[in-house]
């Protein structure tokens, strides 16, 4: 009975991944009570990805959309979703720094990837900077470490792409 109910209870959350990505793109925000069903999509969506760089691709899509919620966040005068929402991103971002880091460690060459992710920190960058301005005081350090953040991981690039054998993978 026990295992009928959990078989059925996944499948209701398989069929229903779908309609929440939809409505997702329409706007489920953390200060809607089915929030949480969008980060459960999210965390399958990243469990049933298997190539390495198109999890990177993802916890960098993540990071977009946690922007875009402190964006909204802060439109819709909701300060208190600010901070955690910021934490969610550079730990996405993190992720996806480290996945970068494996598949360097491997020997894989992950110029063309490496490059899309910095591109991509450096709008985060930019949009952060724009949001910093925007939120209360009292919410900016975090915004202001994740900016620190993104910019040394930018430079950490900079460095790697300048090293005379970046190409070949070393």
């Amino acid at each position: 009975m026990k295992k009928e109910i959990f078989v059925g209870l996944i499948a209701i959350l398989l069929l229903a991944t779908p309609v929440f990505a939809q409505q997702q793109i329409r706007g489920i925000f953390p200060d809607n009570p089915l929030y949480f069903l969008d980060k459960i999509a999210e965390r399958i969506q990243m469990f049933l990805t298997f190539d390495k760089a198109e999890k990177v691709k993802l916890h960098m899509q993540f990071v977009e959309e946690r922007i875009e919620e402190v964006y909204v966040m802060e439109i819709r005068e909701k300060p208190e979703f600010i901070d955690p929402l910021v934490t969610e991103m550079e730990m996405e971002r993190e992720m996806a720094e480290d996945k970068l880091d494996e598949m360097k460690a491997l020997g894989q060459n992950i110029t063309a990837l490496e490059h899309d992710v910095y591109e991509k920190a450096s709008q985060h960058t930019a949009v952060l900077e724009r949001v910093k301005e925007m939120v209360p005081e009292q919410h900016r350090g975090p915004i202001e470490v994740a900016i620190d953040k993104s910019q040394q991981y930018m430079e950490h690039v900079q460095e790697s792409v300048s090293s005379p054998c970046y190409e070949c993978g070393d």
